[in-house]
């Protein structure tokens, strides 16, 4: 523990909605290419083509349903003196090694955590509608900042493959 004053209040609390596709464009090529083979199949060995065409014309609803489609997820995050509550998950100040606060790569402000167990991934959290100093000041009363922490490597990865 980095001092053992209490900070003003006794929580701060913000959420962050994330959006995400239901299915990437890959999954709908895939789809579509799948239908395409298909439909060739059954028209060559069958020759019906109302077959072929309710394939093609399925892939193309179900492509136009996946394209229009968004799941949102939403994620409420508590600072206590307890520790981080992330919707139902409580992490201990005692779990975390370090923290920093940094611009991500679209320029928007994250609190990146470093964490002590090995099975789990270090955290970097959005901190849209909520005042940074009162996080920074919040954080600094219980776990040592390292001005020096990079981008934690699991995000960067999450990043690539699209999460």
């Amino acid at each position: 523990m980095a001092n053992t004053q209490i900070p003003k209040s006794p929580s701060l609390s913000w959420s962050y909605t994330k959006k995400n596709k239901l299915k990437s464009r890959d999954f709908i090529s895939v789809l579509w290419i799948f239908a395409v083979a298909t439909s060739l199949i059954i028209y060559i060995f069958s020759e019906s083509v109302i077959s072929a065409f309710v394939i093609i014309a399925a892939a193309a609803a179900l492509s136009a349903h996946f394209a229009t489609q968004e799941e949102k997820e939403r994620y409420s995050y508590t600072l206590t003196t307890k520790g981080l509550r992330v919707n139902n998950i409580l992490f201990p100040f005692s779990s975390m090694k370090r923290y920093k606060i940094m611009k991500d790569e679209n320029g928007k402000e994250v609190l990146a955590i470093d964490l002590i167990s090995i099975l789990t991934p270090d955290m970097v959290i959005p901190l849209d509608g909520v005042d940074v100093d009162d996080i920074d000041f919040f954080m600094s009363q219980f776990v040592k900042e390292d001005e020096d922490m990079p981008m934690p490597w699991t995000h960067s990865i999450a990043k690539i493959i699209g999460m």
